[in-house]
C-alpha cells in the first residue's frame, strides 16, 4: 500500500471510526477515480446498504469525496 493511502486510511480511522473506514478504504484502494453507489454497496457486502450510505454522507460532509453525475 502506498504511503499516502496508508496515511489517509489512518486519519480516517482515527477521525471517523471503524464504520466509515471500510467504505473509505474501498474508495481509496479499489476505486480511486469514481464508482457507482450500487457497485460500492455490493463491494461492502457484509455491511448493510444504509450504513454504507451513512458512511458516504460523513465523507461527503467533510469534503473528502465529491459527488457528481
Amino acid at each position: 500500500m502506498a504511503l499516502e493511502a496508508q496515511l489517509a486510511r489512518d486519519i480516517i480511522k482515527e477521525q471517523f471510526g471503524p464504520v466509515v473506514l471500510p467504505v473509505a478504504d474501498l474508495l481509496i484502494q479499489r476505486f480511486p477515480g469514481f464508482t457507482s453507489l450500487s457497485t460500492l454497496i455490493a463491494q461492502c457486502a457484509p455491511t448493510p446498504a444504509p450504513t454504507v450510505k451513512r458512511a458516504l454522507l460523513v465523507l461527503f460532509r467533510h469534503n473528502l469525496i465529491d459527488v457528481s453525475k
